[in-house]
């Protein structure tokens, strides 16, 4: 009878450890989806992030660029001044690591500033803003 007794114990205590194996299998595959889902979330924020930060690159020079040069303040600049602004353009493009982006300035450059370059340039500008950040 405590021999029965036991086996009975013991059978159960077995069917408790399986049932228990099952549920911590099905916990760490529940861990293993949760964790794979915050990986890819975090790539898709990096993702973002690194896209935001070109996006403004690009509005940084924007900013670098259009407003002195809309509001007249290119004009009125010594040639020292110009070059040091032209400079500061140069780094700023660069930065932005966008090989047309810097393709279009060398046009520019070479165009000695022309209409149709500059045009360009800015159109590409403006328009690559909005792109980047869909």
């Amino acid at each position: 009878s405590d021999l029965a007794a036991s086996q009975t114990k013991i059978q159960s205590l077995q069917d408790d450890l399986i049932g228990a194996e099952v549920q911590i299998q099905s916990l760490q595959s529940d861990y293993d989806k949760a964790k794979s889902d915050l990986e890819a979330s975090q790539a898709e924020v990096q993702a973002a992030k690194e896209r935001m930060l070109f996006a403004k690159t690009n509005a940084d020079i924007v900013n670098a660029l259009f407003v002195p040069a809309m509001t007249g303040e290119l004009d009125e600049m010594s040639e020292s001044e110009a070059m040091i602004l032209f400079l500061e353009w140069r780094d700023k493009i660069m930065s932005a690591e966008d090989p047309l982006l810097l393709a279009k300035f060398d046009a520019l450059i070479a165009a000695e500033f022309g209409d149709e370059q500059a045009l360009d340039f800015f159109v590409y500008l403006f328009e690559s803003i909005p792109e980047i950040l869909e």
